[in-house]
């Protein structure tokens, strides 16, 4: 809004996000955080750790912490100016809230996101307008023929057919990242009988074998961790990948045959390779279901989910090479993601991320708690993907990171 970002904006960022989530990494070591959150109107005083001086922000842990800066960085920390913030309850006030760098947000629909560059940007080859738009595979198909040379399109491999990658890869310039990004099916243990461990594992491994036969894929990926990371075991080493055999497993296929159980699906997904493998799955095992239930986008899906109204959920996340334990620590603090409370709760898991350190088994550890338990079932490692018709658009990114953000990867002006 024209207006400088002052060093108590960037503290502030850091207090909203200390008083929201005490337990995310890096924020749960800052000095006396437990006494300030307890506090009454917290956000109106700073933890004995946080102090401002001039241009000078101190922050003191009560113990080592590996590459906080790192942390720091995430976009978690959003910086607000405390003006548009109610300081009794951390809400946003400001109906448009004062954004930063070269664009301004200037459009908010349900699939699209346009970005306009601020009067003061002075990059002359910024663009003076960037739009991202959310289409579905089936849509982009469609498109393709239309796109122009300034489109960068952006995907995840496992949200499209076969037929529909091999229609990107011919129609543009496609770069592919490390597959070093996992995809998971998430069993709700609220859900009968997935009460039952054996009876959540015998669904994820008959999910597993539908979606390897549905779509040729033999590489049986149950690893939490990816083969560049430490922690990383291969099906044989994990455990076994087929289904239990008939006789261990009779009490959980009787169960599973008698129950119906409810599953959904965001609209635009409905043939996605997850949800042909999950009713492959549902048919192979008998279970009775009631066709499953659309949803109008992904945030439904996962409120359902999270509140116990259908059985399954799909996710997915990777983790940097960098700080492999913070990241997992970040993907399981409490109350962060709501499709992942009922795992992010469990003591045992808790426990064995507080144990992670330099010693790969505590990663192998972690990794087979994770499969054994089958709540969250890993069935394939999977990649992101860059593809545009101007090839000189998609920059040269580190292979290290495996997720990068869209100015990592795009290179304005050639």
């Amino acid at each position: 809004d024209g207006t400088a970002i002052t060093t108590d904006d960037v503290a502030f960022a850091v207090l909203r996000m200390a008083y929201a989530r005490p337990k995310f990494p890096v924020i749960k070591a800052i000095e006396g955080l437990e006494p300030w959150v307890a506090k009454t109107n917290a956000l109106m005083s700073s933890p004995k750790g946080i102090s401002v001086s001039g241009n000078k922000i101190s922050i003191k842990f009560a113990r080592d912490v590996d590459h906080p800066l790192f942390r720091f960085c995430l976009e978690l920390f959003s910086i607000i100016p405390k003006r548009c913030v109610d300081l009794t309850t951390n809400k946003v006030t400001c109906s448009t809230v004062p954004s930063s760098g070269r664009y301004t947000l200037t459009k908010h629909a349900q699939t699209e996101l346009q970005f306009t560059k601020h009067a003061h940007a002075t990059d002359q080859h910024a663009p003076e307008r960037i739009n991202f738009e959310y289409l579905n595979p089936t849509e982009l198909a469609g498109r393709l023929p239309t796109l122009d040379e300034r489109t960068v399109v952006a995907g995840n491999e496992l949200s499209f057919t076969a037929a529909q990658m091999s229609a990107v890869e011919k129609s543009l310039n496609t770069k592919f990242m490390p597959a070093a990004r996992y995809a998971s099916l998430h069993i709700n243990q609220a859900v009968e009988p997935f009460k039952e461990k054996e009876c959540r594992k015998l669904f994820a491994d008959t999910f597993r074998r539908a979606f390897n036969d549905a779509f040729k894929e033999d590489s049986h990926e149950v690893s939490l961790f990816t083969k560049i990371l430490p922690g990383y075991l291969s099906s044989q080493e994990i455990g076994k990948v087929p289904p239990l055999t008939v006789g261990d497993d009779k009490g959980c296929r009787d169960a599973l045959s008698k129950s119906k159980i409810s599953w959904g699906f965001p609209e635009s997904e409905r043939d996605a390779k997850f949800f042909v493998a999950l009713k492959n799955a549902l048919e192979r095992l008998g279970i009775k279901s009631d066709g499953g239930i659309s949803f109008t986008d992904r945030k439904q899906f996962a409120e359902a989910f999270a509140d116990g109204r259908i059985a399954f959920y799909y996710g997915g996340s990777g983790f940097w090479a960098l700080d492999p334990a913070g990241d997992v620590q970040m993907l399981f603090t409490p109350n962060l993601h709501k499709p992942l409370q009922h795992l992010s709760s469990d003591k045992r898991l808790q426990q064995l991320i507080g144990e992670l350190g330099k010693n790969p088994e505590s990663f192998r550890e972690l990794n087979r708690f994770v499969y054994a338990d089958a709540r969250l079932n890993i069935y394939t490692h999977v990649r992101r993907f860059f593809a545009s018709k101007n090839k000189s658009l998609l920059g040269e990114v580190p292979f290290a990171i495996t997720s990068p953000a869209p100015w990592q990867v795009f290179e304005a002006g050639k």
